[in-house]
Order: structure tokens, then C-alpha cells, then sequence
């Protein structure tokens, strides 16, 4: 046999004992491979994300959500409280003066009662019912706050001015027979409330409940220094009220909506209501409707039967009052509906000196 034939033989045995490719061992790299291009996909994505204009305010603020996903305008503070509607539950109906049992912050007042559906949303009815947010001990209180809710309008008992999303911060017990002493209230401070309202009717605008009950601050008093009264619903073709020539709030439509009530330096405080109309796809669009600081200039001007700016009751209240401490109640309001719809109720202590995020 000549030398040439028994290499090629003993190449070709060689090559015939080479050991095949163990299934496992290929698969392993395989899925490493596969990890490995997930990964670069994920941390490109994440790189592109945070250097995208749209998602950076000015200083390079990212946007941030709440866990029910719907965008936040100004950051909470850190170790601020937070409260988010805990309507995921079985159905339940909550009547006037009790506590939801799946939430000891969450009370029904008012006239009427809250039905929680048990997936996410909850309706009011009622003459005037009411929701309210507080710690029963009272030794926890709101301050700078960003109050979230999403509403739809259904149907009414009767038509009234005050219908319409309208929530209320840095408020008072708004019982003056459990805490009659108007002046001190169930804190030491008057029983008051910066109500923002997007109203059925039409109008954006703001109410300063200087004294519950006793005497009102409103917009557009004609004193040039009150909050002036905006269009809410002008992008609708929804009809005109016939009193404020507006159009007015679209029925079986989800409206998101936020008051904002922080401190504005000086003393004064610095309200915003804002609206989302895409239901909060994608956290939400949010535009701001309305806004007004209060330094002193907005005083009473809607005065209750049996009180006058002559027979003030508190000495001590002076009736262009700012609210400018920390109070135990938020609430949300409704009056004469047969159904409104809420879902995404949250409340959250917010840092009054951070600029606002991206929205």
C-alpha cells in the first residue's frame, strides 16, 4: 500500500470519528444568542426612550405614570402620601356617611350614594352625593396635591349650575353640625375648599369656599381679580347651554380630568385644572383648561341666605382668605344626577417647586 493511500485512508478515518454536534450543547448557544439580541434590543429601545424629545420637559424631566398608567403633570414628593380608588373589589353600594369596607380613607357623603362596580369604575347618585377622601384620625392631611379622575356624564334628575367634574382640595369637614364653630372647623382652620370645575353646562372655572356654608368666592365676580371663567368643551359640537352660550359636556364620554393645588411662594397657591380626551391612551393628552394663583385678591362675593359681608361670623377669617396650609379632605362632588361615571380616582401629594413633566 503506498503512503499516499493510507493517509488519505487514516484522513478519512479521522474525519469519520470526529464527534457530531451534541443537540443540548446547540441549542444552548442558540438561546444565548437569542437572550443576548433581546437584551441589545431592550437597551437600545430604553436608550432611544430616554433621549427622545417628546418624553423630556425642559431640563431632561422624564415623564413618569401612575400604577393605573395615566400620566403624572407634576412628580410626587418623595415619601408623599398616595391614594389610588380601590374599586377592583366585589360590587358593593356605599351609602351616605359609611366607609367603603375595602378602603377605610374612602367615605360616601352627601345626598345619595356610590355604587363600586367592581371592575375599575364607580357611579354616583344622588341630589348631591359626594366622595371623600381622609384619614378618620385626622392627623394626616393633603397639601400640594394632583387630584386625577376620569368622569362620564349619563343622565340627570334635574338640570342644576353646579353639575359637573368637580373636585375639591385643601378642604374642611364640610359638616357644620358635627363641627359647628365654622371658624376652627375639626382642625383649628376654617372649614373651606378650592373646588375646580368642568362643568355640564359648558364652563372652566374655580370656587373658593371661604366659609362653608356662610360665604363664596367665585369666577369672574367682576372684580378683575377673581379667576376668570374658560370653555370647556369648545373643541365638541356638542349643543350651547342657553345661559353660558358654551358648549356643553358631551354625555357617554369618558373626560379626564386633574386639579392641581400647590403652593405658589409668598403665601399665595397656584390651582390648574387640566384635560385628557383620548380616554388616557398612552397616560393620556393632557391640556390645561384653567388656572389662577390666589394672593390674597379673590374675595367673598356669593354670600349664603342669612349672611352678609356685615354680619361676617369670624372675626379672625378675613373674607379674602387664602388657603394656604395643609387640610384632611378631598372630595369630588356631583349634584342632581341619576348616574355619573368615575374610574382612575387618585390622589397624590406633589412637589410644588418642581417643574411640570412632560404630558
Amino acid at each position: 500500500m503506498s503512503i499516499m493511500k493510507l493517509l488519505g485512508k487514516t484522513r478519512s478515518q479521522v474525519i469519520r470519528i470526529e464527534p457530531k454536534p451534541n443537540k443540548i450543547t446547540k441549542y444552548c448557544i442558540i438561546g444565548v444568542a437569542i437572550v443576548c439580541a433581546v437584551l441589545i434590543i431592550v437597551c437600545l429601545y430604553q436608550f432611544q426612550q430616554a433621549h427622545n424629545p417628546k418624553n423630556l420637559e425642559e431640563g431632561g424631566t422624564l415623564v413618569q405614570t401612575s400604577n393605573d398608567g395615566i400620566s403624572h403633570l407634576y412628580p410626587t414628593i418623595p415619601g408623599g402620601r398616595e391614594w389610588f380608588a380601590n374599586w377592583h373589589t366585589q360590587s358593593h353600594k356605599i351609602y351616605s356617611g359609611a366607609f367603603d369596607p375595602y378602603d377605610p380613607q374612602f367615605q360616601a357623603r352627601g345626598d345619595g350614594y356610590i355604587i363600586v362596580n367592581g371592575d375599575g369604575t364607580a357611579k354616583l347618585s344622588g341630589s348631591a352625593p359626594r366622595m371623600y377622601v381622609y384619614d378618620p384620625t385626622l392627623q394626616k392631611k393633603w397639601n400640594n396635591v394632583e387630584i386625577t379622575l376620569y368622569a362620564k356624564r349619563v343622565s340627570e334628575l334635574s338640570q342644576v349650575s353646579s353639575q359637573g367634574i368637580t373636585a375639591g382640595a385643601r378642604s374642611g369637614s364640610h359638616d357644620d353640625v358635627k363641627y359647628p364653630n365654622v371658624c376652627t372647623d375639626s382642625t383649628g382652620y376654617p372649614n373651606t375648599a378650592y373646588n375646580g370645575r368642568l362643568t355640564f353646562d359648558g364652563r372652566a372655572d374655580f370656587e373658593k369656599e371661604i366659609l362653608y356654608h356662610r360665604a363664596d368666592a367665585v369666577s369672574g365676580d367682576g372684580s378683575g381679580t377673581s379667576p376668570v371663567t374658560n370653555a370647556a368643551f369648545s373643541t365638541f359640537s356638542t349643543p350651547k347651554d342657553s345661559t353660558t352660550g358654551m358648549h356643553t359636556m358631551p354625555k357617554n364620554t369618558w373626560i379626564g380630568y386633574k386639579l392641581i393645588a400647590k403652593d405658589a411662594g409668598n403665601g399665595a397657591v397656584k390651582l390648574e385644572t387640566w384635560m385628557d380626551l383620548t380616554d388616557g391612551a398612552n397616560g393620556g393628552s393632557w391640556s390645561k383648561v384653567n388656572e389662577y394663583t390666589d394672593n390674597g385678591g379673590w374675595g367673598a362675593s356669593y354670600y349664603f341666605p342669612g349672611y352678609t359681608a356685615n354680619n361676617w361670623p369670624c372675626s379672625q377669617v378675613p373674607k379674602n382668605e387664602v388657603i394656604n396650609h395643609p387640610m384632611p379632605y378631598i372630595f369630588v362632588r356631583a349634584d342632581s344626577v341619576k348616574e355619573i361615571d368615575y374610574k382612575n380616582f387618585s390622589i397624590r401629594e406633589i412637589d410644588s417647586k418642581a417643574p411640570a413633566l412632560s404630558h
